[in-house]
């Protein structure tokens, strides 16, 4: 069983192919499309997240692109993806700067 933080909720994970990607879990089984593959390489960035680990008591972010971790690697780690930035129904800066490309 894998268990994480997705967007600040607890989730336990089971009978996933154990190389599912991050992202692709995230798109298919999770439906958070906001996150998205380019490359496939780690070079473009379409597919990044924050990654959090608990240290001395905190959480610590980090970015790394979905596309090349494992499900199984997010393991009691934090995953923040582009869909937890909006807050009481508006765009924060960042995905409103997106939409309007």
């Amino acid at each position: 069983m894998i268990r994480f933080c997705l967007n600040g909720e607890w989730r336990e994970v089971q009978d996933q192919a154990p190389d599912i990607t991050l992202l692709r879990y995230l798109r298919t089984q999770v439906g958070l499309t906001g996150t998205k593959e380019g490359c496939g390489s780690g070079d473009c960035g379409a597919c990044t997240v924050l990654l959090g680990s608990l240290q001395d008591g905190q959480w610590h972010f980090e970015s790394i692109n979905s596309c090349l971790v494992l499900l199984i690697q997010v393991h009691g780690c934090a995953v923040i993806t582009v869909e937890a930035l909006a807050q009481g129904g508006h765009l924060h800066p960042a995905q409103q700067a997106m939409v309007e490309g």
